[in-house]
């Protein structure tokens, strides 16, 4: 039970005390004895001194108690009530700095009769009311802003400042615009510059595109570059000094008759015709025969290209990978000398006789005999294929956990279709020590569900069968008042 009280406040506590034979009544004539704790804050229970003792109320089998302000000083307080022939009783109290009777009922300052009425006047609730808000609008003074006088409207406000802002004005305002010419619009200028293809280029209708290809594209000083009005200004201003190498004795010494002859196209049959037919050593017959064979032609078909191309970009990159320059420099034969003088003479530790003795015997150099090397593949092709056979697509698929449920639907389908010789029956004996496990499970089912009786006469346990009524196994019992024996179980007497 949990009860709220008022922290440092002593309390009237009462409790009655079930009767633990009887739960329905209360127990009278009890000496109730208590078990008290408390607890600040976050700090661990402690032990509490209560002074008073529960006494009961007559013989109403409640008992009373008074709790002293000082035993209710702290933030929880466990009392336990213990007495012979009753059930254990408990309460909780939880403290309260301040209770609901705690809270002042005086009035709070400025909310007296008299602060009230000082603010809350038929004139002041009547400013508010929403039926006086026309006569309130009317009310509010007319007098003229700080800067708002006739004066200083008078100064801003002109008529023909106002007339410039006049929508009807409007027509007389841009007829009143300037129609001189700006420097660079007349027609010879707008003509050059202004083509129905220009123009073309500026339509609104073609703006976003343009503006958006002009931003990633052409600056402002590229687009006047590319002007065709300031073509003949550029062409004009390109530099008619010869370039370096370009004077007329450099462009002799290269480009002589004979050299722009032999790049002509027209030349080009003269010029096939005049190339040597001299074999090239070791392009004669023989040696064409010997490398050009069908074989070798056949690999440089260029439809095997790709395919050849994927196979040298692999070997190459486990070329690149083995054959680093470290590596090639061991294998340079110009260093084989000194690498053969630097290798250590010393035995390596397990090398003696007697070490390589013991593994390098006849039978385990045969194993790595290279000629053996198509039998042990043919081995380990023949246990990849029975490897193969058990793990297939459907057998893995078995062993998903996501297919787990219907395996174990299956299991339990296949369990359900046991053969005869694993149901359970009865038994005509008891199992000896070594018997089979179907009969020892058979036997434990026998015990946990089968009849057994106990004879006091025989100080006995009997065993029955299936039909209750036949005994054919038994187990002898004895309680000598320091051990209860129970016998091995056996036939029947």
């Amino acid at each position: 039970m949990v009860i709220r009280h008022k922290k440092n406040t002593a309390y009237y506590l009462a409790l009655p005390m079930v009767d633990s034979a009887t739960p329905e009544s209360f127990k009278t004539g009890l000496t109730v004895t208590d078990l008290a704790y408390y607890k600040d804050g976050a700090g661990a229970w402690s032990s509490l001194s209560i002074t008073d003792t529960f006494a009961e109320i007559g013989a109403t089998g409640i008992y009373e108690i008074d709790l002293a302000a000082a035993e209710m000083n702290h933030d929880q307080v466990i009392i336990k009530l213990t007495a012979a022939g009753a059930a254990d009783s408990f309460v909780i109290f939880e403290m309260d700095s301040i209770e609901i009777d705690d809270i002042p009922t005086t009035a709070m300052r400025g909310t007296d009769s008299g602060a009230l009425a000082s603010v809350c006047t038929p004139a002041r609730l009547e400013e508010l009311d929403q039926a006086n808000l026309p006569a309130d609008v009317a009310g509010i003074p007319t007098t003229a802003m700080r800067g708002t006088d006739d004066a200083a409207l008078a100064s801003v406000c002109t008529e023909p400042r106002l007339a410039e802002l006049d929508q009807a004005n409007l027509p007389a305002d841009v007829a009143g615009i300037p129609t001189t010419a700006m420097r660079g619009t007349d027609n010879a200028a707008l003509a050059s510059v202004c083509s129905a293809g220009r123009l073309s280029e500026l339509d609104g209708a073609n703006l976003p595109a343009d503006v958006d290809t002009l931003k990633t594209r052409c600056s402002e000083a590229r687009l006047a570059e590319l002007d065709p009005a300031n073509l003949p200004a550029d062409v004009a201003a390109i530099p008619t000094t010869a370039m370096r190498g370009t004077d007329s004795a450099a462009l002799a010494s290269v480009c002589t008759e004979p050299r722009l002859a032999e790049l002509d196209a027209a030349n080009l049959i003269a010029d096939v015709a005049a190339i040597p037919t001299t074999a090239m050593r070791g392009t004669d017959d023989a040696a064409l025969a010997s490398v050009c064979t069908a074989a070798r032609l056949e690999e440089l078909d260029p439809a095997k290209l790709p395919t050849d191309v994927n196979a040298v970009g692999t070997i190459a990159s486990a070329i690149e990978a083995i054959c680093t320059e470290p590596r090639l420099a061991e294998l340079d034969a110009a260093n084989l000398i000194a690498d053969v003088a630097a290798i250590p003479t010393t035995p390596m530790r397990g090398t003696d006789d007697a070490a390589l003795a013991s593994v390098c015997t006849a039978a385990r150099l045969e194993e790595l005999d290279p000629a053996k090397l198509p039998t042990d593949v043919n081995a380990v092709g023949t246990i990849a294929a029975a490897i193969e056979a058990i793990c297939t697509e459907a057998r893995l698929a078995e062993l998903d956990p996501a297919n787990l449920p219907a395996v174990t639907d299956s299991i339990k389908t296949k369990t359900d279709a046991l053969p005869a010789s694993w149901q359970m029956a009865d038994l005509a004996a008891v199992p000896a020590i070594n018997a089979s496990i179907v009969q020892a499970l058979n036997w434990i089912y026998i015990i946990c569900r089968n009849r057994l009786r106990t004879n006091k006469t025989t100080k006995e346990i009997e065993v029955y069968k299936d039909n209750s009524t036949t005994k054919f196994a038994e187990r002898d019992i004895d309680d000598d008042g320091t051990y209860f024996d129970q016998g091995k179980f056996g036939a029947v007497d």
